[in-house]
């Protein structure tokens, strides 16, 4: 059933002026929870009808009960039918619907556009964003000939295409839309309408994808005092809106801000929703991750355990929500260390993604992904290798070389060669997937800045320090302009500038930059945060290069010690811990002379930075280049739920 039409029938059951733009808006929000299904609108209209409840507070009740709501089996199953696996069928019957449409009303009528857009939406639910694009473009075109430039509709079709462009990487493209949609919707409903306020958030969404992280925390502040103001604290949306908030917290590596607020959003919608309702136990998963970026790996398993659990009783072993559970767990794994069980999970994340979207979907190329980057870091490279390239191929024929997820992928290819050390081919491909970040994304987005560390790193490895050292300047100060003195990322490229100063004999001014280091991980994260223990063990170096042997040790003992604890005896970073620390102890007995300590061999030596792989890097490490932590960037940004 079309929104227009669920609309329609909503309002009349429920005895409503159907002409009224706030019953209008408020009943588009409860059909689209309720899949548009006929007999469930019917009876949500005939609920609202009998004085239960008023329209704007049926979504919250909806909530409480919605077991019972979905209870009858012609909702239960449709909803199963439209969100799972069956997705090509529903293809083909809206096509069927556009074809027949076409043909006898045309292909301007009402009805016929309509259609067309339907089946724009099962595309993008296919992965078919090059498709949807099509249709949406001419969903426009019709709105905009038919009904003008300023009618809701006109504006959703805006709005839609604007989200496809988001997908194909077309930000943009993207930005120009929204920013219209959010011009008429303030002109024409007001500031603090409901419908100018989504307006608002979807193009901070945009903004995020731009790089524009100063624009994106005003406007979803914005949001959510505006949604406090209109609807309350405990309305679904405004706790939206804060979990939004939160992530962009996350983003930023403001993880204790992002710790409490999600922690309030999990508190709201387990209050308002109960523990099983999809929102709490989002919240839950969202939680974990922003748990996991602190350090507290044991707890983030522990949560991910909670929500794959309901997911898999709740959906279904191979819904998408379980499958990308599948996959954050996965994650969390391999921080633990745990890269046995990683591996497991990640297959089968893999195969599910094959069975239920097809080989070229992009869930399963980023399936694909990740499971190259956690074979990588058991030390299986060229299985790693092999399933990379595969990647960059699938997005390269699939997006186009100047996506941006196929740039991501070129870049993690780069990444893995530098593993392999075949520098000359890292080295080509990262020059490459610089150059067209610069031109498509801009010299100081984020994801530009690690190209060019990532490409400092190779020049490194090539001998080339002095072009390291500039590159590695120029790299920081864009990280302390775009992100600010504070952020992981900034921290991350102190730490490999300072890696670089070792290697040219700057011991000094390496030791300066990780005594800060340290210091902001400390206040930060806390003492005890893996990066905050990684910035120790970088600075223990910079003190035995200077031959400062007491205070290096001291160090050592400190680090050694907090990995015991945190990762175990044989996770691979705290045996990176015991042969550094036995190897200084080994210089400062009598057994060995000073002198000699430089022409020591170390299997860790203090001259190799961290490779910053394009997706989702959160654990800094220069001084073990196949150390697993900083591979983690290359996991999948889609299985991050939001």
């Amino acid at each position: 059933m079309e929104e227009d039409d669920a609309i329609l029938l909503l309002l009349k059951a429920a005895c409503l002026d159907t002409s009224r733009t706030d019953f209008q808006d408020q009943a588009s929000e409860i059909v689209k929870e309720l899949f548009r299904m006929p007999l469930a609108v019917d009876q949500a209209g005939a609920y609202i009808s009998s004085g239960a409840t008023k329209i704007g507070d049926y979504l919250s009740k909806y909530c409480q009960h919605r077991e019972a709501l979905l209870s009858h089996p012609e909702f239960k199953g449709a909803s199963k039918y439209n969100r799972n696996g069956y997705l090509s069928e529903a293809e083909k019957l809206e096509q069927q619907v556009l074809d027949t449409r076409k043909r006898i009303l045309g292909t301007t009528h009402i009805d016929t556009i309509m259609a067309a857009a339907n089946l724009a939406r099962t595309y993008k639910a296919l992965g078919k964003f090059g498709e949807a694009e099509k249709l949406e473009s001419h969903v426009l075109d019709a709105w905009r000939m038919l009904l003008g430039e300023k009618h809701r509709y006109t504006l959703t079709a805006m709005g839609n295409l604007a989200v496809t462009y988001c997908a194909l990487g077309k930000y943009t493209e993207a930005e120009k839309l929204e920013m219209k949609v959010l011009k008429v919707r303030s002109s024409t409903l007001g500031e603090e309408h409901s419908g100018t306020i989504q307006a608002m958030a979807n193009l901070a969404g945009t903004f995020k994808h731009l790089g524009k992280y100063s624009e994106v925390e005003k406007m979803e502040i914005q949001v959510l005092n505006a949604r406090k103001s209109a609807f309350g604290e405990n309305h679904p949306d405004t706790i939206i809106a804060m979990e939004n908030l939160a992530g962009t917290y996350k983003t930023f590596g403001r993880y204790t801000e992002a710790e409490k607020l999600q922690i309030q959003v999990l508190d709201a919608n387990t209050k308002i929703c109960g523990k099983e309702h999809p929102n709490t136990i989002r919240a839950m998963g969202n939680l974990a991750g922003i748990v996991r970026s602190l350090g507290k790996y044991s707890e983030a398993v522990k949560l991910y355990i909670q929500v794959l659990k309901m997911r898999n009783h709740m959906l279904g072993e191979n819904h998408p929500d379980t499958v990308t559970t599948m996959a954050n767990l996965s994650v969390a794994y391999l921080y633990q260390g745990k890269y046995t069980e990683a591996e497991k999970l990640q297959i089968d994340v893999l195969n599910a993604c094959k069975r239920n979207f097809g080989d070229g979907h992009p869930h399963s190329i980023m399936a694909m992904a990740n499971l190259g980057s956690t074979l990588e870091g058991m030390g299986r490279y060229s299985e790693a290798l092999e399933l990379n390239i595969q990647v960059f191929q699938a997005r390269d024929n699939t997006l186009g070389k100047e996506h941006p997820k196929t740039i991501d992928a070129m870049s993690n290819l780069a990444a893995t060669y530098h593993t392999l050390g075949e520098y000359r081919k890292a080295e080509k491909l990262q020059i490459q997937a610089s150059d067209l970040s610069i031109r498509i994304l801009g010299a100081e987005h984020p994801d530009t800045i690690i190209r060019r560390s990532n490409l400092a790193s190779i020049y490194g490895k090539l001998g080339k320090h002095t072009e390291a050292e500039e590159l590695k300047i120029q790299v920081l100060e864009s990280s302390r302009r775009l992100l600010g003195e504070e952020h992981p990322d900034t921290l991350i490229n102190m730490g490999n500038l300072a890696a670089t100063y070792n290697i040219l004999g700057k011991y000094e001014e390496a030791e300066k930059l990780e005594i800060q280091v340290l210091d902001l991980n400390t206040r930060i994260l806390g003492a005890e945060h893996p990066s905050t223990v990684h910035a120790m063990a970088n600075l223990a170096d910079s003190f035995r290069d200077l031959k400062k042997y007491s205070e290096a040790e001291k160090l050592q003992i400190q680090v050694l010690d907090f990995r015991k604890r945190i990762l175990g005896e044989e996770h691979p970073n705290t045996q990176e811990a015991i042969a550094k620390l036995a190897i200084t102890q080994m210089i400062m007995s009598k057994d060995i002379r000073v002198e000699d300590s430089d022409n020591l061999t170390t299997p860790f030596p203090s001259d190799i930075d961290t490779v910053q792989p394009a997706e989702n890097n959160d654990e800094p490490n220069r001084k073990k280049k196949k150390i697993m932590p900083n591979l983690l960037r290359k996991m999948m940004s889609i299985f991050k739920v939001k």
